[in-house]
C-alpha cells in the first residue's frame, strides 16, 4: 500500500514538473501528458502510468488568464457616452400610458361616428340603439379618465 502512495505522489510530481520548469509556468504543448486512474483517483503524468490503462491528454490550450479589470458600470457609461436604457418600470408606465391613448383615440372615434350618423337621419328605433351606444361609450371614456 506504501509502495502505491509513493507511486501515486511520484506521478503527481511528475505531473506538475514539466509546469514549474517553464518560464511561464505554463506546459509547452510538445509535452505528452497521460491521465490513468489509479484507486478510483485520475493520475497525470509524463509517462504512462504502468499495469494500468493510460490515456494521453491533449494540451492545446494555454490559460492566459489575467485577472478582471475593475470597472464601474457608470464610468463605463461616462467613458461611452452612453444613454441608459429606462429602468422596467418607467417602460412599463410608457406602454400603459400609450395604450391608455390609444384607448381614448378609439372612444373619440367611435362617438364622432355615431354623432355623424345621429346628423344625417335615422329611424326612431335606430336612433335608441344610437343614444344607448352613445351613452355607453361616453360613461366608459369616463371610467378610462379620458380627456374630451
Amino acid at each position: 500500500m506504501k509502495g502505491l502512495v509513493r507511486a501515486i505522489i511520484g506521478w503527481q510530481i511528475a505531473a506538475f514538473a514539466p509546469l514549474l520548469a517553464t518560464d511561464s509556468g505554463v506546459a509547452q504543448a510538445e509535452t505528452k501528458i497521460f491521465r490513468c486512474v489509479v484507486n478510483g483517483r485520475a493520475v497525470f503524468g509524463d509517462k504512462p502510468c504502468p499495469d494500468v490503462p493510460s490515456v494521453e491528454v491533449s494540451v492545446t490550450s494555454q490559460n492566459t488568464y489575467r485577472g478582471a479589470e475593475s470597472v464601474s458600470p457608470t464610468s463605463t457609461a461616462q467613458r461611452t457616452g452612453a444613454q441608459r436604457a429606462p429602468s422596467r418600470p418607467d417602460r412599463t408606465a410608457e406602454i400603459a400610458e400609450q395604450k391608455q391613448q390609444e384607448r381614448c383615440r378609439n372612444f373619440a372615434k367611435q362617438l364622432a361616428q355615431i354623432e355623424s350618423t345621429m346628423r344625417a337621419g335615422y329611424k326612431a328605433q335606430q336612433g335608441e340603439k344610437l343614444r344607448d351606444r352613445l351613452r355607453s361609450l361616453q360613461e366608459q371614456r369616463v371610467a378610462e379618465r379620458c380627456r374630451s
